[in-house]
């Protein structure tokens, strides 16, 4: 996965005595996200890198330093780690929940691996208790346009398949 964007990364079977007898430096795992920071990929690309990480990378330190691996979102741009981004499911509307505050991960990027590092799944139940959520709904009258903010949530909503007087400030909504 790394050959196209790491020209110098060395074979995944090479082992290390070789490397070491041979005097070559052997990069950590956090020289290898920091390298990754810089990287323009599409998000399956991504997801694929995600996958291959998941398995070459044992639990411990070093998968805690996969923690700030590049994370493509659904709006186009790119976070430097999954915590505070919402995994989507199966279920999750794919309306966009950027006017939301919602840092939702891109659909083809998505990957079990980033939930280990502190993404948090996304069900419409989920996001729609978010406070961000709520205050998004509380300020919709303060908006400009409230078209966007209402789109997100009412696609929440259906999603949820709220029940009338389930979330009360929803009534708030612009």
């Amino acid at each position: 996965v790394l050959a196209d964007v790491l020209p110098m990364a060395l074979p995944g079977g090479w082992s290390s005595p070789v490397i070491t007898a041979l005097g070559v430096r052997r990069p950590s795992i956090s020289d290898l996200v920091e390298d990754l920071a810089h990287v323009t990929q599409p998000p399956r690309w991504w997801h694929e890198l995600y996958a291959a990480l998941e398995l070459a990378v044992p639990a411990g330190p070093d998968r805690d330093a996969l923690g700030a691996l590049p994370v493509p979102l659904a709006d186009g741009s790119v976070v430097p780690g999954p915590r505070a981004t919402a995994l989507p499911t199966a279920d999750t509307p794919t309306a966009d929940l950027s006017v939301l505050g919602i840092r939702m991960v891109h659909r083809d990027a998505a990957h079990p691996l980033l939930a280990i590092l502190g993404a948090v799944p996304a069900t419409p139940a989920a996001l729609l208790d978010q406070p961000r959520v709520r205050a998004a709904v509380e300020t919709s009258y303060d908006e400009e346009d409230p078209g966007p903010v209402a789109e997100a949530v009412l696609s929440l909503v259906a999603a949820a398949q709220v029940d009338p007087g389930e979330r009360p400030w929803l009534a708030d909504l612009a």
